[in-house]
């Protein structure tokens, strides 16, 4: 982040905000470098979507479709800017509940690179919506391993998470072990039904590994393991090759 955008950061948090928004302008109509301008551009979107969410999604699809005033900056952005621009829309898409555009947008942005936490824990509950059990394991796993470097602080360099700037995700996502949760238990469900509880079992067990002291995790796994001995012993006998007695 460059100094002038960590100064109105600083403003903004302090509750200058005034002088942070005619900071951030002034960097705006004359950046030092593409870079700063995108950071820029970033924490400007930040103070709009806690603002007027539905108005700053309008914008950023209207930027990503190429489209607007600012189609010369979207024509100058990296392809990994983009794809930063293409997680903020989809965030907001699924904050206001455009399933299928946020599951979209969200796509492009990591098939553009984006590779963060919340991106494929996003990817991997609207997998489920879709009924792709498969597909939401596979993005669930990449979260949880992100997740980890994260809380490790093996990471490094520039994520662009919404929140930056303001020192709070305008969207309040949260990103903790109820989160988890909540998708693995709409992960047990369909699993069940699809009698495929080992699936279950290697989500939980990935989130036994990175949520070592959360109390429900250990229940959970014993009743995922109970009920899938319970189908083995069902279904072993019928998959038993019948003898016929000799007459």
């Amino acid at each position: 982040m460059s100094a002038r955008i960590k100064a109105a950061r600083v403003l903004y948090r302090y509750g200058n905000r005034g002088d942070s928004q005619r900071l951030l302008q002034a960097i705006w109509e004359k950046p030092e470098s593409s870079t700063e301008s995108f950071e820029c551009f970033l924490s400007m979107m930040e103070v709009w979507i806690s603002r007027d969410r539905v108005g700053a999604m309008l914008h950023l699809e209207e930027l990503s479709s190429g489209h607007g005033p600012h189609t010369n900056f979207w024509d100058r952005l990296s392809l990994a800017e983009r794809s930063v621009i293409y997680e903020w829309v989809g965030q907001i898409e699924l904050a206001e509940g455009h399933l299928e555009q946020a599951f979209e947008s969200l796509n492009r942005a990591a098939s553009l690179g984006r590779d963060t936490s919340l991106l494929w824990r996003l990817l991997g509950d609207l997998s489920l919506s879709h009924g792709d059990l498969e597909m939401s394991l596979r993005f669930l796993k990449r979260s949880l391993h992100l997740y980890r470097q994260l809380d490790l602080e093996i990471l490094s360099g520039r994520n662009y998470s919404m929140g930056c700037f303001m020192g709070e995700d305008p969207l309040q996502w949260s990103h903790g072990v109820s989160d988890y949760m909540h998708v693995l238990l709409k992960v047990t469900k369909m699993a069940k039904g699809r009698k495929s509880l080992k699936s279950a079992r290697e989500l939980l067990m990935e989130m036994l590994h990175q949520f070592p002291d959360e109390p429900r995790l250990p229940k959970l796994r014993l009743m995922i393991e109970s009920s899938i001995v319970e189908h083995s012993l069902f279904v072993a006998p019928s998959s038993r090759p019948q003898i016929q007695a000799s007459p």
